[in-house]
């Protein structure tokens, strides 16, 4: 995804460029932010209300805004694009123009410190962008400071003779060469040019000013004590100056350091998993140090997987040495290159931990250049928020699974309690009939006894069918169970559920109906039976003595859809949304049977659910219920 940002300042024009950068964000789809670099010069009442109305413009349009803190504006700028992966940069036609032809401009500046990023410029006289792409970078260099230093002090000599002739005394002239280590510590990037400099001063001073002239002699008495006070002068100047420079630095970089932790925050508030975060952990360290990056994660209390993310386009992994990789995770503590421990490595390793609880480890390939203190100090932060944001999914993950054991308690519970329930009275009434033709059976007339007979024998029934559907739930779930898939005649599967069900059914009245006498599927034919005979007990016991019960085939598109319908009371609207749950009992008790523990309806969803059907329940009009079961069709091919 591309990223685009738009440059914010006081400027008339900035409002103009702001909405040439909506529409780049409009036409490519891309994230949307605005940045704008306070500086330490106070802007007037009529330009601070214009960057307001421009800031706001901007988080109209829907950007995210960012104010960095610095004295140089394009280097502060280029530091943000290059951390935060920055495409495309929106600058209005305002900041490519300079009255002194020799000042690079802001363009200027940030083509060559932020390569292969595209600028696109918005005139205030035409609504088009112009593109402008470059790939070169020219770092700055020791030299360029030496030559800055001669070139101040050159000039400083040709403006002093300039004053010699026109009649102005030494002391102006001593005053510009101070004016220059003044210029020349803001403008190098070593403070001992500044001293250096103080003393050139003096000499050059000397050598050019006094008399005798080109000599470094002096006359009157009281010289040596002017060139004390100018070197005096000049090097409290120059140490002044780069000690606010400094402080400048420090400032922007601590206002740098919390944007980016911010942003490393944010990146991590939106992760999901502990992958996640590894992988923006992984991608930000790249961004941050421009190095190669490995991260090994910690799972069940050891090393787990590792992580790779190259600075360029492929990675040396054979660098990293998963021995100290091993030794940071059980010492926690840093090592390799720099530290006290493995010194001779050519990474630095360092773990992801909250106090004595390690999550990963992190290691950088140093390859002799080692990390500057203040990318130390972010390293450290960012592994910190990594921690913590990883800290936060296993304490979810603990959360979850105690939710999922009380659960599962609760389950237990419920079913123990159940099934001792239903037990009972079964089997109360078996041990009662049995000790009634026992004890009196020689005084009971043949009916009673038939009666009694077919009581036990139904209620045995009953629990045989309890304790088989309690088991094929257990094993399905478990994954326990073997299906074996075979090509099935609709009608003959339902056939049977029919003559296996005639024995126990009342006045009711069963009837098939086939719309294709041939119609096959592929399926378990003992789960199929299965799930047929608890359908049709259920209708059995609930619809009603006189009720009439249809089971009838058809062919659907891809499916074999098979109906059980009957013209019974029904099932409540707020019953059918969880009639298919484990150990769900239903208000009215329209479900599963007289005695329900919940399992029967469950069963037929799983056994559904393996041959990849679906079992739904509706109303039957005008009143009653239907099941309906679609299983996929087994189509067989002829060869005549």
């Amino acid at each position: 995804m591309k990223h685009v940002l738009v440059c914010l300042s006081s400027s008339p024009s900035n409002a103009k460029t702001i909405e040439g950068a909506y529409k780049l964000v409009k036409a490519t789809s891309s994230s949307f932010r605005a940045v704008y670099v306070e500086t330490s010069t106070p802007l007037t009442p009529e330009n601070q209300a214009r960057l307001r109305e421009n800031c706001r413009l901007a988080e109209k349009f829907g950007a995210s805004l960012e104010v960095l803190y610095g004295e140089d504006i394009p280097s502060e700028i280029s530091k943000y694009v290059q951390y935060t992966g920055i495409s495309d940069v929106v600058i209005g036609k305002s900041t490519l123009r300079s009255k002194n032809p020799l000042k690079k401009t802001l363009m200027d500046r940030l083509l060559v410190s932020c390569p292969n990023v595209e600028f696109h410029v918005v005139p205030d006289y035409t609504g088009h962008n112009t593109s402008i792409k470059t790939n070169t970078k020219r770092p700055n260099t020791p030299l360029q400071d030496v030559f800055r230093a001669l070139s101040i002090l050159v000039l400083t000599t040709l403006v002093g003779y300039l004053f010699e002739s026109m009649g102005f005394t030494k002391e102006n002239i001593i005053t510009i060469y101070i004016l220059s280590v003044l210029v020349t510590s803001i403008i190098t990037n070593d403070k001992k040019f500044s001293w250096i400099t103080s003393i050139i001063a003096v000499i050059v001073f000397n050598f050019c000013f006094t008399y005798p002239k080109y000599t470094l002699f002096v006359y009157e008495p009281g010289y040596p004590v002017t060139f004390l006070v100018m070197f005096v002068a000049s090097f409290m100047t120059g140490t002044l100056a780069t000690q606010l420079k400094n402080i400048a630095q420090q400032s922007s970089l601590r206002a740098y350091r919390t944007n980016v932790l911010l942003d490393t925050d944010q990146a991590f508030t939106k992760t999901h998993n502990k992958e996640e975060a590894i992988e923006v952990l992984g991608s930000h360290l790249v961004k941050l140090l421009d190095k190669d990056v490995a991260i090994y994660d910690v799972q069940e209390e050891q090393l787990g997987k590792s992580y790779f993310f190259p600075s360029k386009e492929a990675i040396i992994e054979n660098v990293f040495d998963e021995e100290i990789v091993s030794w940071v995770y059980t010492n926690n503590h840093h090592a390799g290159y720099g530290s006290t421990n493995y010194t001779s490595a050519p990474c630095l390793y360092y773990s992801i931990r909250i106090q004595n609880k390690v999550y990963g480890v992190v290691g950088i390939h140093i390859d002799q250049e080692p990390l500057e203190a203040f990318e130390v100090d972010l390293l450290v932060a960012i592994l910190q928020e990594c921690a913590l944001t990883m800290d936060n999914f296993f304490i979810q993950k603990e959360k979850e699974e105690a939710a999922i054991l009380a659960q599962k308690e609760k389950v237990r519970a419920n079913m123990l309690r159940g099934i001792s329930h239903d037990l009972r009275t079964p089997l109360t009434s078996i041990s009662g009939n049995a000790n009634i033709l026992m004890s009196n059976g020689e005084y009971l007339n043949e009916e009673t006894k038939q009666g009694l007979y077919k009581s036990i024998y139904e209620d045995s029934i009953w629990l045989n069918n309890m304790v088989e559907n309690l088991l094929s739930v257990s094993r399905i779930e478990e994954g326990r169970i073997n299906v074996t898939f075979r090509p099935e005649l609709v009608e003959e599967l339902l056939e049977e559920a029919v003559h296996h069900t005639l024995p126990y059914k009342g006045n009711q009245t069963l009837s098939i109906e086939m719309e294709n006498p041939y119609l096959l599927i592929k399926a378990d034919s003992t789960l199929i039976l299965q799930l047929l005979n608890n359908l049709l007990d259920n209708a059995i016991k609930y619809a009603g003595d006189s009720a009439h019960i249809r089971l009838r085939g058809y062919e659907s598109g891809e499916y074999a859809c098979i109906e059980i319908v009957d013209d019974g009371p029904g099932i409540l609207k707020e019953d059918m949304e969880h009639i298919f749950e484990t150990f769900y009992v239903g208000q009215n008790k329209i479900i599963d049977s007289n005695r329900s523990l919940g399992l029967g309806l469950a069963l037929c969803k799983n056994i559904v659910d393996l041959h990849s059907g679906k079992i739904t329940v509706e109303d039957n009009i005008p009143h009653g219920a239907k099941f309906k079961i679609e299983l996929p069709l087994e189509k067989v091919e002829i060869y005549e």
